[in-house]
């Protein structure tokens, strides 16, 4: 088995939102309490940068199994090294 992991491009944003998507009806992952659209995932999307916040495909035999990112803690200048 090899397991891979790959920048997200944008036409991997549909899968990604699917996904999370797929988690929301537990209540166990995400915050949310309704599914979210593609659209408002784009800007968290492109916040991510690939050597510093990036945005991982991961797939397992060449198969997309998920995803994983990096995201800013917080967001302030003395946080910027916190991920």
């Amino acid at each position: 088995m090899t397991t891979t992991f790959i920048h997200a491009q944008q036409s991997d944003l549909q899968k990604i939102v699917a996904t999370y998507n797929s988690t929301v009806a537990s209540r166990l992952v995400t915050a949310d309490l309704e599914p979210v659209s593609v659209e408002s995932k784009q800007a968290w999307f492109d916040a991510h940068i690939a050597n510093r916040r990036p945005l991982w495909i991961i797939e397992v035999d060449g198969i997309y199994s998920g995803w994983m990112s990096f995201n800013s803690f917080y967001g302030r200048p003395a946080y910027d090294g916190t991920v």
